[in-house]
């Protein structure tokens, strides 16, 4: 299964990584959608990994991996100062915007693995 699931597991490093640089270097800047992208990049690149051949677990992991792990990144940087942006819709709630997009990711994410 990894093997088959090593570009979507790349991908997602790489979105992952881009964003903790991005928001270490400049913590008063939010960048609203590196949560989507975090999120989906494990299932988007992921699609063509046989996914009809996958068990339902697999399925679950692949489309919301992502989602955690963005959502992790997020409370890390909230955790550490890191996290200061205004958020959308106003205000301070950088963190509530990640945990929100965050989540939204994992419901595209699901339905795009679920789909294939």
């Amino acid at each position: 299964m990894i093997r088959e699931l090593r570009s979507g597991i790349i991908a997602a490093v790489v979105a992952a990584s881009g964003w903790i640089v991005l928001a270490l270097r400049t913590p008063s800047n939010t960048y609203h959608f590196a949560p989507v992208i975090v999120a989906l990049a494990l299932p988007v690149a992921s699609r063509s990994a046989a996914s009809d051949q996958l068990d339902r677990w697999t399925k679950v992991f692949i489309g919301s991996a992502g989602g955690l792990v963005a959502a992790l990144i997020g409370l890390g940087l909230a955790w550490t100062g890191n996290l200061e942006g205004p958020a959308l819709w106003g205000g301070n709630g950088a963190l509530t915007e990640v945990l929100v997009f965050s989540l939204g990711g994992v419901l595209v994410g699901n339905a795009l693995v679920w789909r294939s």
